[in-house]
């Protein structure tokens, strides 16, 4: 998850530098869909209209940079304000969780100074408590709990010839926006030797302890 989420952020941040070379936006000002419309679309969360009953339709970011360039796309398809308000979980929420984890390693310090034994299970939490703080850092910006897209084009506005590359095609269900953890960890796109070393750490410690 550490991997993946650093891949994410690295793909959202590319997503966003660009779209802003595209649409002549600043990054910060008002018209920019910042780093939460840049993950909005990492989740697949524009789609296209017009599909076949029983079947919906995304943009890829390459699709959704294209038709951006091509002015298909407005700058304002996407809204910052909207993406946040269907986001479930506010920075405020974030940090206290944050918080609430980093307290158990600040109890776990106070017993290693008094001289008190730290437990195997208090260990492994710790361990899991610096990984969940890095999955929080990358994932910061990320909208949480998305289930609605947002239709931002018509199927007969993409040029057929780009349509494998623009755009991916699903069964209808009722989550629209994919777990894409899942989809990745299953067509095994992690990158293996990232997660390796990621792993090279937390063997050490639980070893150690």
């Amino acid at each position: 998850m550490v991997a993946h989420s650093i891949r994410e952020r690295h793909e959202a941040k590319r997503i966003h530098v660009e779209w802003c070379k595209l649409t002549g936006v600043q990054a910060g000002s008002k018209d920019d869909i910042g780093m939460e419309g840049a993950f909005f679309v990492t989740m697949r969360g524009c789609t296209v209209g017009g599909i076949s009953a029983g079947y919906s339709a995304s943009l890829t970011p390459a699709g959704f940079l294209a038709l951006t360039g091509s002015n298909v796309l407005p700058k304002n398809v996407l809204r910052r304000e909207i993406i946040n308000d269907k986001g479930k979980v506010s920075s405020l929420a974030k940090l206290l969780v944050c918080l609430q984890v980093l307290w158990m390693v600040v109890q776990c310090g106070s017993h290693l100074v008094v001289s008190l034994p730290v437990t195997l299970l208090e260990y492994h939490v710790v361990i899991q408590v610096g990984y969940t703080t890095a999955i929080y850092h990358f994932w910061w910006m990320k909208p949480k709990d998305v289930n609605e897209p947002i239709e931002v084009v018509q199927l007969c506005d993409i040029p057929e010839k780009d349509l494998s590359t623009y755009v991916t095609m699903q069964s209808q269900s009722k989550r629209c926006i994919p777990d894409q953890i899942v989809i990745t960890a299953f067509n095994g796109q992690t990158d293996a030797l990232l997660s390796t070393l990621l792993g090279i750490p937390s063997s050490t410690f639980h070893l150690l302890a």
